[in-house]
């Protein structure tokens, strides 16, 4: 390596040189890092929860969900997206079912929506749902995710 005066680069510059960028990208890093922190909002379980409900079709899975979801919400963790659907599960109105594809992968859980009629007076008596029983049944049936079966589950 030359500078441009034509003068051979020594081993000591080339390490100088190389600390001067190994700080700058570490600052970079810590910098980008901090940006991350301030732009990612606290995200509660209840508009978690009504995000699910709220996702169309009868069937999703967390990558259906991270993709075609609300922007806000597609950088949720796996952990709290199950959180979510469990806590949908106990209230009686989706199911989650762990389902291995059929290459013998591992397992991964699928929520399938209840039919509208079945949860209808869950919706109408849990206001912190967020999702009223008429916006919940018209988005049931609405095709899913391109990843999903549109046939009734």
């Amino acid at each position: 390596m030359f500078y441009k005066s034509g003068r051979r680069m020594h081993v000591f510059d080339v390490v100088v040189v190389s600390q001067y960028i190994y700080r700058f990208l570490e600052s970079v890093l810590k910098l980008s890092l901090f940006l991350l922190h301030l732009q990612t909002p606290y995200i509660s379980l209840q508009e978690l929860k009504s995000a699910l409900l709220k996702t169309p079709g009868r069937v999703s899975t967390y990558s259906s969900f991270t993709q075609s979801g609300p922007v806000s919400l597609r950088a949720i963790s796996k952990q709290d997206y199950l959180q979510a659907a469990l806590s949908l599960q106990e209230d009686n109105i989706l199911m989650v079912l762990n389902v291995t594809s059929q290459s013998g992968g591992q397992s991964r859980p699928v929520l399938v929506k209840k039919h509208p009629q079945e949860v209808h007076h869950i919706l109408e008596e849990r206001h912190d749902l967020l999702c009223p029983s008429n916006i919940y049944a018209k988005l049931f049936s609405l095709p899913g995710h391109l990843t999903m079966p549109d046939k009734d589950v």
